[in-house]
């Protein structure tokens, strides 16, 4: 800011009354965007977008992997987890916030894939994320969707495909 005194008059005593005026240039605001606020370990590794100064340097707390330079991060390299980005530039910071989730792992098995009616209902073993459901196709397969138990009695003889879906993002 650059004062500037504008004499309004002179007093009797000497002194010089005057009209003071500050100015300031006003700077533009620099800000760094990614494209989504979440991303999956197994997607694109995402670049910001940065409005305002440029030249200035990335960083991010451990356990997210940052390009210095470009603000890229390297997704499958990063840990699951909740991260606020730092860009520092000439006069400044600026931050935003970013998430980064984990792969789901629906796996499951049954212990074979051949059953006859006779035979006990199959119950399958969840080795990924528990929470699920249970779907198949085509028509005809008698199956808990919270369990994935098949009933075999009460199914159509057929081949069927079985699958788990869970409430994971990615």
């Amino acid at each position: 800011m650059t004062p500037y005194c504008t004499p309004l008059f002179r007093t009797l005593l000497g002194f010089v009354l005057c009209f003071l005026t500050l100015s300031q240039v006003a700077q533009a605001q620099t800000t760094i965007n990614y494209a989504q606020n979440s991303y999956c370990q197994q997607e694109a590794d995402p670049t910001p977008t940065i409005t305002g100064m440029m030249g200035g340097s990335f960083s991010a707390p451990a356990g997210l992997s940052i390009n210095s330079a470009t603000g890229t991060i390297d997704l499958s390299a990063s840990t699951v987890g909740n991260y606020t980005i730092t860009y520092t530039f000439s006069n400044g910071t600026t931050t935003a916030l970013l998430r980064v989730l984990t792969t789901d792992d629906a796996s499951f098995t049954y212990n074979s894939t051949l059953f006859c009616t006779n035979d006990p209902n199959p119950i399958p073993t969840i080795t990924g994320q528990t929470g699920g459901t249970f779907v198949s196709a085509p028509f005809g397969l008698t199956l808990n969707s919270t369990t994935g138990e098949v009933d075999v009695t009460t199914s159509i003889p057929g081949n069927y495909t079985i699958r788990y879906n869970t409430s994971a993002l990615c």
